[in-house]
């Protein structure tokens, strides 16, 4: 599975967001376990393989190492595509953790996030040794760039629903925390506020002009719900256009992303994205694994 699912899955957590708040019940614990375990599995690799490019960029000649940053291409990708993912899944455990929903997924969560900054990290300083090509670098940094915008935008998404959901205030503070840009995220937060608290009052908002019944007649749980749509419905083209490499992990993004959907139970989505149809059955299963099937997960494989 190419990691741009992963993204989808990320988008379908903002999505179905409000539903999970109002259901007010925690992650499945086997699912949140095997998420950790399978995201261990693949740090591994992703380690493995941006050490192995290190070593070798060092020893060959020029053209030797174009062909070098083609093949490890798909592994940088792969690393900035994954990273929505994870910010959205730190913040919606430590959201819960906070609303006494679920205390358990979120250092899990956290425990993830940390490990994927490191790897985003050193991937980073991998991009800065000599011999990327300028049209690669380019590709490369406007992938990552625009990424971090759309995971910004959703993670104040998320925390705009939180507090019209909880009716509390210090929802920014998860949302900042594992955001790429706070002080950006701080701005959309405040922004949907003023939006949101007008229409809730049934009046019209300062940034509307025409406040004919046609214009503003919405409530806010259906604009926030159009504005979401929206976004990642302009994110899901952007990526299928410029995020084309092969995959170069794909068991691991499959396990990851099935762990990812069974945290959330399928009984409580309403809206399915197409890889779940695929994976309804395996989903299910994950759902009724005991505390050993987890214990075996987490030995390495071999």
């Amino acid at each position: 599975m190419h990691a741009r699912w992963l993204v989808d899955i990320a988008m379908l957590y903002v999505r179905q967001w409000p539903d999970v708040l109002a259901t007010r019940s925690g992650f499945a614990s086997a699912a949140t376990h095997a998420y950790w375990a399978r995201s261990r599995q693949r740090f591994e690799y992703w380690q493995e393989s941006l050490s192995l490019h290190r070593s070798q960029i060092d020893t060959v000649g020029a053209s030797k190492r174009v062909e070098l940053w083609q093949a490890i291409r798909p592994t940088l990708e792969e690393i900035f595509l994954s990273d929505m993912l994870t910010r959205i899944l730190a913040t919606t455990t430590r959201t819960l953790e906070r609303l006494d929903i679920d205390d358990d997924a979120s250092p899990i969560a956290h425990s993830v996030f940390t490990g994927h900054e490191d790897i985003r990290n050193r991937c980073l300083r991998l991009m800065m040794l000599p011999g990327l090509p300028v049209d690669q670098a380019v590709e490369l940094n406007r992938i990552r760039h625009s990424l971090e915008h759309w995971t910004d935008r959703f993670l104040a998404s998320l925390a705009t629903t939180t507090e019209l959901a909880s009716e509390k205030t210090e929802t920014i503070t998860e949302a900042t925390k594992y955001a790429f840009r706070p002080e950006v995220v701080s701005e959309f937060i405040e922004e949907k506020r003023e939006s949101e608290i007008f229409q809730i009052r049934g009046e019209p908002s300062p940034m509307v002009v025409d406040s004919t019944e046609e214009s503003i007649n919405l409530k806010s749980e259906s604009s926030q719900a159009l504005e979401i749509r929206i976004l990642s419905t302009s994110c899901e083209r952007w990526i299928a256009k410029h995020c084309r490499s092969l995959s170069s992990n794909p068991n691991d993004n499959r396990l990851i992303g099935e762990a990812a959907l069974a945290m959330v139970r399928p009984d409580r989505i309403s809206e399915w994205s197409p890889l779940v149809s695929c994976s309804a059955a395996r989903i299910a299963s994950l759902l009724d694994q005991t505390d050993q099937w987890v214990n075996q997960l987490l030995v390495p494989s071999r």
